[in-house]
């Protein structure tokens, strides 16, 4: 269930981001989990998405 929720979230930000350079990102974390093991590459790799080197 978590992993859908994270999935969810990235896909959403990387769909309202996508035009955006060099911009900041304000964030404030209220309730932290870390993800499954199952989650994490996923969340690797859509995040590499959001933030590319």
């Amino acid at each position: 269930m978590f992993q859908c929720y994270i999935k969810v979230a990235l896909d959403e930000l990387i769909n309202k981001s996508e035009d955006i350079e060099h911009g900041k990102m304000l964030y404030a974390l209220v309730d932290f989990h870390l993800p499954s093991l199952g989650a994490i590459p996923e969340v690797k790799m859509k995040v590499s998405l959001i933030f590319p080197h």
